[in-house]
């Protein structure tokens, strides 16, 4: 028969574990410098769901959008060659990029393809970069539809390749009344 000193050793023990490891990995993981949110200029950006729900459908059938990407940097220096590069899934012809520009700030910017970069963002100082997208609905329709999910990816670099943060949204749009 098991005694109560040791399922209370076994106990203490398993606690005393996953308290160290939780403690390992937190002090082993550092804290993002740069902070990033994202947002929509007509549609609606859930970063919980990580899902982009579409305004009203337009009779055309293509949606114009412009995702932002917000960014502060908390460093006490520069935050160098920030990248943010933008790719979409499937590769079907349901999203073009338009255009993409510097939101607010006078900073070093440049286009490059689907990628823009911030050469440097001083401390302290906050910046957006608008992506201008066209949607074609009726395929992102036909993608979730397949279960083959229309999904913008950001990904971010910062100072080299040291911190790569991945942000997919999920395009859908609810269902609609004419």
């Amino acid at each position: 028969m098991v005694s109560t000193v040791s399922v209370v050793t076994g106990s203490l023990v398993i606690i005393i574990a996953v308290v160290g490891a939780a403690f390992m990995v937190s002090t082993s993981q550092r804290n993002p410098d740069i902070i990033f949110s994202y947002d929509a200029q007509f549609g609606r950006v859930d970063e919980f769901r990580s899902a982009y729900e579409g305004p009203a459908r337009p009779a055309s059938g293509i949606l114009n959008e412009t995702f932002i990407v917000r960014m502060t940097n908390f460093k006490s220096d520069p935050a160098e060659n920030i990248a943010i590069t933008l790719s979409e899934e499937p590769k079907n012809n349901w999203y073009a990029l338009e255009d993409l520009n510097l939101g607010f700030g006078n900073y070093t910017f440049a286009a490059e393809g689907n990628k823009a970069v911030i050469k440097s963002l001083p401390a302290g100082q906050t910046t957006s970069v608008h992506f201008q997208v066209r949607i074609n609905i009726t395929a992102v329709d036909v993608n979730n539809a397949l279960s083959d999910r229309s999904l913008v990816n950001f990904e971010i670099t910062y100072d080299g390749i040291s911190r790569l943060i991945t942000k997919v949204l999920n395009i859908r749009f609810p269902p609609w009344n004419p």
